[in-house]
């Protein structure tokens, strides 16, 4: 099969994956939309704009606005606030309801760091990394980058926890945008 382009109007180049890899949320001059990729049928979510992260399996979507962290209901279209989260980016963990972000929170003075919290109880928050760096989670390691430097560090997500040494995979990192390494 070939690859067919999917027209969505407005389309600012901020999106995030539905957990089936049916479905592509997208931000748009006129909100968040939902796009499903076997029939090209749009549909709204929010009129509100984000920068989305990350979508879960629970049906929720992590997304940032003016550094605060927000969950955008992919059912309901509902944007609520977590509280007092400053976020640069967020993504879920395999069970769809835990997340790591990274930034602190607003109303501690925790200093910057990669902090674990669910959509459960988003008040609850435990740092697992010290810093501020953008990290993914993949086959069992979060990725981040520190000093320029990309790091993998073993990382139990059953858990939430470090569970091993950082090694270096490549230097020269100038800085991380949408998820990519220049």
């Amino acid at each position: 099969p070939q690859a067919e382009p999917i027209a969505v109007p407005g389309f600012t180049g901020n999106a995030a994956w539905s957990p089936d890899g049916r479905e592509l949320a997208v931000v748009t001059t006129r909100g968040v939309v939902a796009v499903r990729l076997d029939n090209g049928v749009v549909r709204s979510l929010t009129s509100e704009t984000l920068d989305l992260t990350s979508w879960g399996s629970a049906g929720t979507i992590l997304g940032e606005r003016t550094d605060s962290l927000r969950f955008l209901n992919a059912t309901t279209g509902q944007v609520t606030d977590p509280g007092n989260v400053f976020s640069i980016h967020s993504e879920f963990l395999p069970d769809g309801r835990r997340f790591l972000f990274t930034g602190r929170t607003k109303d501690s003075g925790n200093p910057d760091g990669v902090y674990l919290s669910s959509i459960d109880a988003p008040t609850v928050r435990r740092k697992v990394l010290d810093g501020r760096s953008i990290v993914a989670y993949a086959g069992a390691y979060l990725l981040f980058v520190r000093d320029g430097t990309l790091f993998a560090q073993p990382f139990d997500a059953d858990r939430g926890e470090l569970a091993g040494e950082a090694k270096a995979i490549d230097e020269g990192i100038e800085r991380v945008e949408a998820g990519l390494l220049h």
